[in-house]
């Protein structure tokens, strides 16, 4: 998955002939961003990691700030060439094979504990993006809604999905149920327990 990244992000900025770069290698591609993850830095600016004034020489140790910004602005997912035809069929798509190898390493390396829940988690986004929703009661407001099965013990995210909205204007009726349907079915008769709130929540999931 990883490698995926790292040849079309190198793709991408030999496309648009980026002045002064050098490929990038699978550990720096996400070196920085679990770094960034270790110390809590969501909230703070690329220009605040790489600063001398904060303390945290680990960042600008690792790469140089520019380096970062540039590799931020080629990373991409999938094949740009090949994007457009599958993108008729899936407003996912420069995102969905990278994610369907996600998770199918997250079904296939964690056995779940007796407790799982189901709910929803706003991926918080303000670029371009034809299924971007807003909640005005989500802390960040913008993004990208995804549904997501969890280990309730450990917090552990072992199945998820896009929310996308409609697919050619039909509306997804009954989606609570088909969404904890498509998450669980994995784990059908293993015994385990779901929690959801009551918009998943019906007779036939009971």
């Amino acid at each position: 998955m990883i490698r995926i990244i790292v040849n079309c992000t190198n793709a991408e900025a030999r496309r648009i002939r980026l002045e002064g770069w050098v490929d990038t290698t699978v550990n720096e591609s996400i070196g920085v961003l679990l770094l960034a993850g270790v110390f809590h830095s969501k909230n703070q600016s690329i220009k605040e990691l790489w600063s001398k004034l904060d303390d945290i020489p680990i960042f600008s140790a690792s790469m140089q700030r520019d380096r970062f910004v540039n590799l931020r602005r080629c990373i991409r997912f999938d094949e740009r060439e090949t994007r457009n035809q599958r993108r008729f069929k899936d407003k996912f798509a420069p995102l969905r094979n990278t994610m369907e190898m996600f998770t199918t390493k997250c079904k296939s390396n964690y056995n779940p504990s007796a407790y799982l829940t189901v709910d929803e988690q706003l991926v918080t986004f303000r670029g371009r993006c034809p299924f971007k929703i807003f909640i005005p009661t989500k802390p960040g407001k913008y993004g990208m809604k995804v549904w997501i099965l969890c280990d309730a013990e450990t917090s552990y995210c072992i199945n998820l999905q896009p929310y996308i909205g409609r697919v050619n204007g039909v509306r997804d009726v009954g989606q609570g149920t088909r969404v904890v349907s498509e998450l669980t079915d994995q784990l059908n008769g293993s015994g385990r327990h779901i929690t959801a709130d009551n918009f998943f929540t019906n007779i036939y999931l009971a």
